[in-house]
């Protein structure tokens, strides 16, 4: 049976809401995971696939930062472009890469922006 807040959509709208369902509940397992120590593991045919967000980043300055943003939380541009050594052009072009790929986020905004790794709940 179809909740009622349900009926008024189209059957494409339901499957959308199904995905995004989906979607928050697989990131909130895999968060959870993580705080727990557990690294994902996943079964493709016989082998096991151990995996982490650096697996998807292939660039090694974007691995850099993601590294850096994930022991320290958060990071503003400056804090990055002191600590790896990088200009302030490739800073921003590196963070611009990681926000469009749906990696980090932004905390706050003009210049108390920060950036943190993108969670489930996560608009921007």
């Amino acid at each position: 049976m179809i909740p009622s807040h349900y009926r008024e959509l189209s059957e494409d709208e339901r499957i959308g809401r199904i995905a995004e369902l989906f979607s928050l509940a697989v990131e909130r397992y895999w968060r959870a995971e993580r705080l727990a120590g557990r690294p994902y593991v996943s079964k493709r045919g016989s082998a096991v696939l151990r995996g982490s967000l650096l697996d998807l980043v292939t660039d090694p300055l974007e691995r850099q930062i993601v590294q850096f943003i994930t022991n320290r939380v958060e990071a503003s541009p400056r804090e990055l472009q002191v600590a790896l050594g990088i200009s302030r052009a490739t800073v921003t072009r590196k963070i611009a890469r990681l926000r469009a790929a749906g990696l980090l986020a932004v905390v706050g905004r003009t210049r108390q922006a920060r950036y943190a790794l993108r969670g489930p709940d996560s608009r921007n």
